[in-house]
């Protein structure tokens, strides 16, 4: 009987511990099961696009959006978007992407990044191009400043100054400024110091275009007879008058540069066109002088029309070769000598248009076969002295002579 009991017991111990090892099991899987659900169902925000967007100052922003998905697939989650981009101002900004799951909060951010890549706009007051008679005062005549994200910036604008007006001479000033991201402009003003004219001098500047050639040697001839002294502006497509060169420099003229093709259509047709016929003569020159030519005058003069087939090319190189450190000279008085007029009318055409101005810049021509222009020269030169004329040649500091600019 005790055995029986015993066995009883022992089955009735066995089976409780069973139902309990079968409820925690159920109940393990049934927990299982839900965190498997929980997992499986929740939502992830995956970002259409880049994570960080970079976009320009005043560019429209368009909300790339987002994609909520599951380990199941697709969600149709509702995903709430907060955030604002400024994109007229520069700067970082966040947008927040949030669903909601249960009690929780899925998140997800973007950064968009507002970059200022304008520069800022610097305006000078007055003329680029000043001129200062020596040993009066410079007048700054001003300039301002303004930046599309920062506002005026003028107080923030650094000038370089080194305008010495006891000295005869071509200075630059410049103006730099840069806004908060570091955008920079600059621009330069030109300062040009002049000779302070003697009332009681009047001047005469010969000046000779086109050349050299096989009359420049004559011209130079009765130059030196005289002892006067003038200004060649050349033209450089000869090689062969490169010995002519050396001696106008040798006896104390003015080399100048005119043009090294002297083809309106090819150097007017732009900008780089001009310089590049211009360099290349001034570097022919330098290699036959040893000295760098700063002097020009326009093929046509700075009033040509002939350059009209390209609209205001000579209001954009008149201000830019100033900048770049040229003078250039037109004239005030035209011998006429292009024409075959003979010497007698070259004289009286010269000679007549001489009065009471303290300076004039006579233009002549020294091409080919212009004999006409070295008969002329020597009784002009003599008619000057008569009346109380000083020959002169031009130099950096020689009062400019310039035409009003007809394109």
């Amino acid at each position: 009987m005790m055995e029986e009991y015993k066995r009883k017991q022992i089955h009735q111990i066995i089976t409780k511990q069973k139902r309990a090892i079968y409820g925690a099991l159920i109940l393990f899987m049934i927990i299982f099961l839900l965190l498997v659900s929980l997992i499986l169902n929740k939502p992830f925000i995956k970002l259409n696009g880049a994570k960080t967007l970079e976009l320009k100052i005043g560019e429209k922003y368009q909300e790339p959006g987002v994609k909520v998905t599951t380990l199941l697939g697709n969600s149709n989650k509702k995903v709430s978007i907060t955030g604002n981009v400024d994109t007229l101002k520069a700067g970082t900004y966040q947008i927040h992407y949030q669903v909601q799951y249960m009690n929780a909060t899925i998140s997800k951010y973007r950064t968009v990044k507002v970059n200022d890549t304008i520069a800022p706009t610097l305006e000078l007051n007055g003329d680029e191009v000043v001129y200062v008679v020596e040993n009066t005062n410079y007048e700054e005549p001003g300039y301002q400043a303004i930046d599309n994200n920062d506002g005026n910036i003028t107080k923030k604008v650094k000038v370089t100054n080194n305008v010495d007006t006891k000295k005869i001479g071509t200075y630059h000033i410049t103006y730099q400024v840069k806004d908060q991201a570091n955008n920079k402009v600059e621009k330069k003003r030109t300062v040009i110091v002049v000779k302070k004219q003697d009332p009681n001098i009047k001047t005469i500047y010969l000046t000779f275009d086109d050349g050299p050639s096989s009359v420049t040697p004559k011209i130079l001839d009765v130059l030196k007879k005289e002892n006067v002294k003038a200004t060649f502006f050349m033209i450089g497509k000869d090689d062969s008058y490169n010995d002519i060169i050396k001696r106008v420099k040798k006896e104390g003229h003015t080399v100048a540069i005119h043009s090294n093709t002297h083809d309106y259509e090819q150097i007017y047709t732009s900008v780089d066109n001009y310089f590049n016929d211009l360099y290349a003569l001034r570097d022919k020159l330098k290699k036959i002088t040893s000295e760098e030519a700063t002097i020009i005058r326009f093929p046509g003069g700075s009033s040509n029309t002939v350059s009209r087939f390209n609209s205001g090319i000579m209001t954009t190189i008149t201000k830019e070769v100033t900048r770049r450190g040229f003078r250039y000279f037109d004239w005030n008085i035209d011998s006429g000598d292009t024409g075959r007029i003979g010497s007698d009318a070259i004289v009286e055409n010269v000679t007549s248009q001489l009065g009471s101005y303290h300076t004039y810049v006579v233009l002549m021509h020294d091409y080919w076969q212009n004999q006409q222009t070295a008969d002329a020269l020597e009784r002009i030169i003599h008619y000057g002295k008569e009346h109380g004329y000083h020959f002169d040649r031009i130099t950096n500091s020689t009062p400019l002579v310039q035409h009003s600019v007809n394109n």
